[in-house]
């Protein structure tokens, strides 16, 4: 198989892992090489999908080997602490999720997102809600609030506003308005996904278990499972995060 073969061969192994058919794309991972899977998103993308039938221990492997990619030293990498996580060890997550922000503050991170580098405190702020940890909990917040003094963030059209619904100074209504108003995030599964996401840690916290569930249920419908809204770490987090999980809070967002 030569190079081209073998780029249009990971096209469709990555088409097959978001129509579902999982085995197929498997098989196509198999048709190349480790040695030839060098593209850091298709590694990632490989990872996804061992995410997706649940092998965790091939799903970390992959997301490390990315870690290590010249490229992945200087990206982000959230799945690391979603596998973690997903394999029942939330401590090692929040551990990964922590190592990541103090690489952005070494500056070895160039390339976050839109809001420069607010998706991995959202997760952390997700993880420390989940496990009433208030220490964690203040960190996350400090992060998302550091943030958003820069102008990278203010111009975000959607980190920065999910940030501020995060963290209480937006409402349901106005990060809903949000994410309708613009025709970019209302059309992105992979938003949508977020907004589900994190409205249904508002009502986590708050109590409110049945919206808490009706909002996990939307983030894994079928409708997101086969888009590519499994590139994001939230929908991996929602298909764990679910009824058997459920631990009231007392201490409420906004």
């Amino acid at each position: 198989m030569n190079e081209t073969e073998e780029l249009i061969t990971l096209n469709h192994a990555w088409e097959a892992t978001i129509r579902g058919d999982y085995e197929l794309a498997l098989n196509l991972y198999d048709s190349i090489s480790s040695a030839s899977l060098l593209d850091l998103g298709s590694i990632n993308n490989k990872g996804i999908l061992f995410l997706c039938i649940q092998d965790y221990a091939n799903a970390i492997a992959m997301f490390h080997k990315a870690f290590n990619h010249p490229m992945g030293k200087i990206c982000t990498h959230p799945m690391i602490g979603v596998t973690y996580w997903c394999m029942g060890e939330p401590e090692l997550a929040v551990n990964s999720w922590t190592h990541e922000i103090s690489r952005r503050h070494s500056k070895e991170v160039k390339h976050t997102d839109e809001a420069g580098g607010v998706e991995i405190p959202l997760l952390l702020f997700w993880s420390a809600s989940v496990l009433n940890n208030q220490k964690v909990r203040k960190f996350a917040t400090e992060e998302l609030r550091s943030r958003s003094k820069t102008a990278q963030y203010r111009a975000s059209p959607w980190f920065g506003p999910l940030s501020e619904y995060v963290v209480g100074n937006l409402s349901d209504e106005k990060i809903q308005g949000t994410l309708d108003a613009n025709p970019r995030t209302s059309s992105e599964p992979s938003h949508k996904v977020q907004f589900y996401f994190y409205r249904a840690l508002r009502h986590y916290v708050n109590n409110d278990y049945e919206e808490y569930l009706a909002n996990l249920r939307f983030c894994t419908s079928d409708y997101y499972t086969y888009s590519r809204a499994i590139s994001r770490p939230e929908y991996h987090l929602a298909r764990i995060w679910d009824s058997s999980s459920f631990v009231p809070h007392h201490a409420g967002i906004g």
